[in-house]
């Protein structure tokens, strides 16, 4: 027998319908290690064994019995044996072997058998496919898991740099307020101190030191410009009076860093360019005054700022600034 035969076969000896030569071959076949014989004879041995379930049960119809033995009586009469009953019924229908060597029979059993392997692999492939889709569907979770925990950390994050910055802002916030109240104070006792002046009266003709400083603020065109302290000195400030009509100006700085030997500090107009308006030190307290005579042309004037240079004073700046403050 070729193979193909053999795997012909297969089919028809899992229901035990081939002839003893053609089972015998079979087997010797499969002996020899022909594994895919092997693998399809399991499969539809397998199959076989559940065709008593793959019918549905049907009771057994009244004439059964005589319908039997009429056929047996015929099979009888041609093979010439007697036609008499059988001692016993039970031991004619208990040979199985004779009954599935029924061609029509065993073209049932067959087909049946294949119908079988086939539903056997249609349900198989579709396991397998859920089974994928299973698979992938976690792999999805997995993902989503991963990427939601990616998410939480960086929301942790945010937060984080959320409550460093409120944090940040809160002690800046108690700083420039604590600043704004020293400036705030300084300027109510410059106030205090031109409202004492203004009460004295008419000057004499014979003027002391500090009635210059005394007539200008008691000027009524007198302009404030507010000086903040820069990084290098965050709790310095000062207050810049002047007189837009006759140019001149008074400087209070408070909290002012001490002046290394050999330097001044030097406050500056800046118009298109920086343009010296004078030079002054410190006091005890770290406070610092000074009158100015003649400021630059303050329409043209930007913004004020104050640096540290070498004694004598500078053309212009090189030191870094301290205060500064917009005209």
């Amino acid at each position: 027998m070729s193979l193909e035969q053999f795997e012909e076969a297969v089919a028809l000896y899992a229901v035990d319908a081939l002839e003893p030569a053609e089972r015998e071959a079979l087997e010797s076949h499969v002996r020899a290690g022909c594994q895919e014989c092997r693998a399809a004879l399991k499969e539809y041995q397998a199959a076989a064994g559940l065709l008593p379930y793959a019918l549905p049960a049907e009771a057994v119809p009244f004439d059964l019995q005589t319908h039997l033995m009429r056929t047996f009586q015929l099979d009888f009469a041609k093979s010439g044996e007697p036609a008499t009953a059988p001692k016993s019924l039970r031991d004619r229908f208990l040979n199985w072997r004779g009954l599935f060597g029924q061609p029509a029979f065993a073209l049932a059993a067959v087909l049946l058998v294949l119908g079988i392997g086939a539903y056997a692999v249609t349900l198989r492939s579709q396991l397998q496919n859920e089974a994928a889709q299973r698979r992938e569907i976690e792999t999805v979770m997995q993902n989503e898991s991963a990427r939601l925990a990616a998410l939480q950390a960086q929301i942790s994050d945010q937060e984080q740099k959320l409550n460093k910055i409120r944090s940040e802002f809160a002690d800046s916030l108690g700083t420039a307020r604590d600043t704004l109240e020293a400036r705030e104070a300084e300027l109510a006792e410059l106030r205090a101190q031109f409202a004492q002046q203004k009460e004295r009266g008419p000057l004499n003709k014979t003027q002391r030191p500090g009635d210059e400083m005394t007539a200008f603020l008691r000027g009524s065109n007198i302009h404030v410009v507010s000086l903040s302290g820069s990084d290098e000195a965050k709790s310095a400030g000062g207050l810049l009076l002047f007189d837009p009509s006759s140019r001149r100006a008074f400087l209070y700085a408070f909290n002012m860093p001490p002046l290394p030997a050999g330097k001044t500090y030097q406050l500056w107009a800046i118009l298109d360019k920086p343009v010296s308006a004078g030079i002054f030190g410190t006091e005890p307290g770290n406070k610092s005054r000074v009158f100015i005579q003649q400021l630059p042309e303050l329409s043209r004037t930007k913004k004020f700022a104050v640096t540290v240079e070498p004694e004598g004073g500078r053309p212009e700046p090189t030191g870094p600034i301290l205060l500064s403050g917009a005209a």
